[in-house]
Parts: structure tokens; C-alpha cells; sequence
């Protein structure tokens, strides 16, 4: 068995079924009385011609707005949407109580509810469109729009994004405000980023919003081509960077010579000869099977591999130089790569006999 409550609701929609069709069926009758007189004969008078109706105004097809549910944000432009179709579809809304009509066809939720509960009631606001949108905002959005576009607007700032899209949130804002243009001007000016405002100082400052927001757009884009220009400099400078190595010091026996105008190393600039690759070949092994440990700071060599121990140098190098009155011995080092003949002290066999 149904509850009062559901036979209420029922009836409700019921009633907006109604009122649409008498709607639709009001529209037709519009329409073809249009037609009929159109096309009626018109009595001849000599003295007086009437000028004939070559066509129709031609209305656009808009689809219908979406359905308000009485959320708050939305009450307004759902308003606005519905007005857009009463001024490009005049002819579908003659009357006054044409337009309420299709407004409260439009509600739905407790919206709905509100809606056709009011036409029921036959009240007085649904006989005129603007006291009926005036009582829809004043049920579904009481809140002063003019205070949150002023909340909105003082907090408002640009951040890191562009201009363009600070101003549209700015107006979209200020549209609500009923601020004259100097406050908009002068809130619009606080809410910009630094650098923007650094460049607005050195300049004379716009008297209206429309030429403070052209004049913060420009700015802003021309600080966007800098950026941009900066990085294509840095990428370049880093694609031609060059990686050198120090030339080797005097006195260290080196058969290998190099001009003052040649580097040792050039990545992607040079080819390296035949000569050169066998002499970085010869060292590079070299280095892997002793494995010298260099104290960079110090510029001296403070272990080697273990295996030199028992191998090359007999036992590990460390400690000390030798004493000026050792007997330098050195071993057979033709073998070793000329580049490291300025370390011959290490294969000094006194000063590993004196350690």
C-alpha cells in the first residue's frame, strides 16, 4: 500500500507531465497559428500595399540546459542557460508563464519538489520569470555571491602560472563583486607574482584594469621568452663542452710530447692515433694489474696492489723516503710504460732492503 508521501510525490510528476505537454501543445498552437495567418489571402486595398513575409526568423537549435538539483553553485548558471534560450528561441516562449514553465521542466531532486509544489500552489512569482528566478536563488543560493567574489579576489594570486589564466579566474571573480574598476585594478595589480610587479615598478603604471592586465601579459610573456632562451644557452654550452686532461710533468721521461695547442683528450672532436691508443692501452693495463693507491693532495703513492708484494716490489711500499744516503738500485724498468718512469723510487731495491 502506498504511503501519503509516495502518492504525493506521484501526483507531482504527474502534474509536470502535464504541465509539458500543455507546453508542447501551446508552442504548436503558436506555430501554426503563425502559419495560418501567413498564409491567409490579404484583402486588396489599391491605395495600400502590405510588404509580404518572404521567410521565417530563423531560431537556432540549442540543446536543453542541464537539470538543476538545487545545488548552490549551480543555481546561477542554470538561470543563465535557460535565459540564453529565451532570447535566441523567442517564439517557443511567448508568455511569461511559458518560461516558468520550462525552467520548473528542468528541475529535478528537491529542486523539482520546490518547483512543483509552487505551481500547485499557484503562487504569486509564477505568473513573472524575474520574481520567479529571484525566489530560486533566494531558496537554493542565499549566500551574498558579492561577499565570496571579495573573499575570493583578496586571496586570489597568480602563482607559477601564466597571466592569461590568472585574469580569466580574476574576472570570473569580479563579476560578482560589483567593485568599481580602480579596486579591481589595484587587487588585480597585489594578486600578480614578484618579478611581474618588479617590472611593473620600473614603469608608469596603468590607470585602468584593461591596460594593467595588457601590460602584465606582455611582461609576462617576455619574461617566458628569456627563460627560454637562458636554457637553449645553457644546453648548447653543455653540448659543447670539452673534457681535457693536464699535460704531464716536466722531467717524468715522457717519450710523448704535446704542444701547447693540442689536449689529450677530446670527446667527439678528434681521433686519437694509432700510437696514442697502444700508449693509453699499455698504461690502462698497467694500472689495473698494480693498482696504484695515489694520495692526490699529497701527490704521493701510498700502496699498490697485493699482489706486488710478493711479485714486483717483494714487500708493500709505504712509510718514508729513503735517506739521502741510500744507494739508489733500481730495477730493470724498460718495460714499464715511459709515463711512469718519474716513479722509479718505488722500484729503488735499497730503499725496500732499509723499509
Amino acid at each position: 500500500m502506498e504511503s501519503d508521501e509516495q502518492r504525493w510525490r506521484c501526483g507531482i510528476e504527474n502534474a509536470i507531465s502535464g504541465l509539458e505537454r500543455n507546453v508542447h501543445d501551446m508552442t504548436q498552437l503558436i506555430r501554426d497559428m503563425s502559419s495560418v495567418q501567413a498564409a491567409a489571402p490579404t484583402h486588396v486595398s489599391p491605395p495600400v500595399q502590405f510588404p509580404s513575409r518572404t521567410s521565417p526568423i530563423h531560431e537556432p537549435k540549442l540543446p536543453p540546459p542541464e537539470n538543476f538539483t538545487g545545488e548552490a553553485k549551480q543555481c546561477r548558471p542554470f538561470l543563465t542557460q535557460c535565459e540564453i534560450h529565451f532570447q535566441l528561441q523567442p517564439s517557443s516562449f511567448p508568455t511569461e508563464r511559458a518560461k516558468i514553465a520550462y525552467v520548473i521542466s528542468l528541475l529535478s531532486g528537491r529542486a523539482k519538489l520546490w518547483g512543483t509544489a509552487e505551481w500547485q500552489r499557484d503562487s504569486l512569482f509564477c505568473y513573472n520569470y524575474k520574481d520567479f528566478a529571484a525566489e530560486l536563488r533566494r531558496v537554493f543560493d542565499p549566500i551574498a555571491p558579492e561577499r565570496d567574489a571579495a573573499r575570493g579576489l583578496f586571496s586570489l594570486r597568480q602563482g607559477r602560472r601564466s597571466v592569461t589564466d590568472y585574469i580569466i579566474e580574476f574576472h570570473t571573480l569580479a563579476a560578482d563583486s560589483h567593485w568599481n574598476d580602480p579596486a579591481l585594478t589595484d587587487v588585480f595589480f597585489q594578486g600578480l607574482r614578484e618579478e611581474i610587479k618588479d617590472e611593473l615598478a620600473t614603469r608608469e603604471r596603468p590607470v585602468d584594469l584593461r591596460s594593467m592586465e595588457d601590460l602584465a601579459t606582455r611582461i609576462d610573456l617576455r619574461l617566458s621568452e628569456r627563460r627560454r632562451e637562458r636554457q637553449g644557452r645553457i644546453l648548447s654550452n653543455s653540448a659543447n663542452w670539452q673534457f681535457k686532461s693536464f699535460p704531464p710533468p716536466q722531467g717524468s721521461g715522457s717519450s710523448t710530447t704535446m704542444s701547447s695547442s693540442e689536449e689529450a683528450m677530446q670527446i667527439g672532436r678528434t681521433k686519437l692515433s694509432k700510437e696514442e691508443r697502444e700508449r693509453r692501452r699499455r698504461g690502462a693495463t698497467w694500472l689495473r694489474k698494480h693498482n696504484p693507491h695515489i694520495n692526490w693532495v699529497r701527490r704521493e703513492i701510498t700502496g699498490w696492489a697485493g699482489q706486488c708484494s710478493s711479485t714486483c716490489l717483494q714487500e708493500a711500499v709505504g712509510g718514508q723516503p729513503p735517506s739521502e744516503s741510500t744507494t739508489g738500485v733500481f730495477s730493470d724498468i724498460s718495460k714499464v710504460p715511459p709515463e711512469y718512469h718519474d716513479l722509479k723510487e718505488v722500484f729503488n731495491k735499497a730503499w725496500g732492503e732499509e723499509r
